[in-house]
């Protein structure tokens, strides 16, 4: 007895926490399932080229062969960018003079890393005695006077020359430091540029951000065995055997990232905070409790499982923090008119925007709206877009490239329009028990199988002509029922007058009369099921000759006729359709 029950006991206990050990990993299944469902959509810089065409396009004699599109998308916490008119920023130009050093610069990245080796070298690291305000001019002043300042003031003064020459960048607090990113046109991405250590890193030959930097270091607390290599930009100071991919990267500053959300500093200076030093302004620690000594605003990067960011916003999705600058979203549209164009609208995201330009085949760049419409021609169209900034600086193209052949739209001409079977006289004499399906030239269409019409068929009592016509005799309570032609063929953008002789066993009986497009999704037409016109009629005890009109739309080029019933019985026959007017594509 003893025994069963320590048995019985171990089992229920072992289903108990089968049960338990179950429940816990169905719900990490449905977690990790939430979480990639809400991963970061694709970011501007992602550009995708579509391999095969999943709408309409085809169908239009559209084929595209390239599609790389930018983003237009604005983070969730707006950054304060620096206006292009502030005078200060052409001063500090003239200054440092900037022009003379990039003159020649081949690449804008290359324009960024003269500008970080150049600020590098204006004094050494050291803490500061008193803290000048957030301004370049400010900053230089300072050390003509023999002051040392630390790596938040290099990268400021760097931001602001990169600003003074249209190029933004951001302050990146990390674990011990402040860095700095740009933003690059050319590799479409934020670009670690740092002007203290005189560094950037890369991998498979692309410069890395801060937010990649930071997801190497999360593995193992910081960038070994990630594959990033560190570039030193300047040998005479600082590590100079890292000049090349050569030497692989160690640094652990990268694990916790934030930035700070403006670079607006010569257009609206940060004011005084009375805790800070006698006569100056606070300088941020890099520590918790930055935000709390500034003001500024810091957006952090958050990943589950870390602990929440008590001091400042954080987000956890690429786009909010690595948000795209100067690209353009394209959106094409095919006017509902007409063929051989498409209607394309443009969005950016690029502060202190100026204009778009377009390029469109061998055409020059020229200024452009953010709406026009892009004219086809048959063969290869190709379509450069881009914006423009107060600065004069572009970002990098969007890009379509399609392949246009009129000639798939091009139906073949109908001379006659032809209902098989209108009058139900080869139907007629191929039914041999008028309860069965009809032929192939007509079928009937009802509620569904358990409320069928009671009789339906062809049939010999008193047709308007020939032998034979069609009988449609509903129930009680009443269902409708469809008879619907066999399909055939039109010619587009048709007017059209759909002829039928109706009967009823009682006045004033209801019927629809109805033309419906069925043209199929291909080169000519589609994508069909989408009716064209329909009239509802009364119909008598006697023969009479209904009749619709419709002009056909410029994609239909195939339709088939019928009559819908909704009551009683009513005979139907003779169908016709005549085309009374061809009023052309308009294309």
């Amino acid at each position: 007895m003893s025994f069963s029950v320590k048995k019985i006991f171990s089992e229920k206990l072992f289903k108990e926490v089968a049960a338990i050990i179950f429940l816990v990993c169905l719900l990490s299944v449905i977690q990790t399932a939430i979480l990639l469902g809400q991963s970061s959509p694709r970011v501007g810089y992602e550009y995708w080229i579509p391999s095969s065409e999943t709408d309409s396009a085809g169908q239009h004699g559209i084929h595209f062969k390239e599609f790389a599109n930018g983003s237009a998308y604005e983070p969730k916490y707006p950054f304060s960018f620096q206006r292009w008119d502030e005078p200060q920023l052409g001063e500090l130009k003239q200054r440092l003079n900037l022009e003379e050093l990039i003159k020649d610069a081949p690449t804008e990245f290359e324009t960024v890393r003269r500008i970080a080796l150049m600020v590098c070298n204006l004094w050494a690291h050291s803490s500061p005695v008193t803290y000048p305000s957030w301004n370049a001019l400010a900053i230089l002043d300072e050390i003509d006077r023999g002051q040392q300042l630390w790596c938040t003031y290099k990268q400021l003064v760097t931001m602001q020359c990169l600003a003074a020459l249209g190029i933004h960048s951001r302050i990146v607090p990390c674990h011990w430091h402040h860095s700095l990113e740009f933003w690059s046109n050319e590799y479409s991405k934020w670009v670690v540029m740092d002007a203290w250590t005189a560094n950037f890193y890369r991998k498979d030959g692309i410069p890395l951000g801060a937010l990649e930097l930071c997801r190497f270091s999360r593995k193992t607390g910081d960038v070994k065995g990630s594959g990033v290599y560190e570039i030193n930009i300047n040998p005479n100071r600082w590590k100079p055997d890292r000049t090349q991919d050569s030497v692989l990267a160690d640094t652990p500053c990268y694990q916790y990232i934030r930035y700070i959300a403006r670079n607006d500093f010569l257009s609206a200076p940060l004011e005084p905070k009375p805790a800070g030093p006698k006569g100056g302004y606070l300088q941020p620690n890099n520590q918790l409790n930055d935000v709390l000594q500034t003001g500024l605003l810091h957006i952090a990067w958050w990943e589950p499982g870390d602990a929440p960011t008590l001091v400042c916003p954080a987000v956890r999705y690429e786009q909010d923090f690595n948000f795209p600058l100067n690209e353009v979203e394209i959106a094409l549209r095919r006017p509902a008119d007409r063929e051989g164009a498409l209607d394309v609208s443009l969005a950016t995201h690029t502060p202190e925007f100026d204009s778009f330009y377009r390029k469109v085949d061998q055409e020059d760049w020229a200024p452009c709206g953010s709406r026009f419409l892009w004219e086809l021609k048959k063969g290869e169209n190709r379509l450069e877009v881009k914006s423009g900034n107060k600065w004069g600086r572009f970002g990098k193209p969007g890009l379509a490239v399609l392949e246009y052949s009129p000639e798939e739209l091009e139906a073949p001409l109908v001379e006659r329009l032809e209902i098989t079977d209108p009058g139900f006289e080869i139907t007629g004499s191929k039914m041999k028990d008028l309860k069965s399906s009809t032929a192939e030239a007509w079928r009937m269409i009802y509620t569904d199988h358990y409320q069928k019409p009671v009789f339906y068929g062809t049939v010999t009592e008193n047709p308007h002509s020939g032998k034979y016509c069609f009988k449609i005799e509903l129930g009680d309570p009443p269902v409708w029922g469809k008879l619907s032609s066999g399909r055939f063929r039109v010619n587009p953008a048709a007017d059209v007058t759909l002829r039928v002789w109706l009967r009823a066993d009682r006045q004033e009986s209801e019927a629809a009369v109805f033309i419906s497009d069925v043209s199929s999704a291909g080169p000519y037409g589609g994508p069909g099921r989408q009716a064209v016109t329909h009239d509802w009629v009364r119909v008598g005890r006697e023969w009479k000759r209904y009749e619709i009109k419709a002009r056909l739309t410029a994609r239909t080029i195939e339709i088939m006729v019928g009559v819908q019933t909704t009551a009683g019985t009513v005979w139907v026959d003779d169908f016709s359709i005549t085309e009374d007017r061809r009023t052309g594509l308009p294309w």
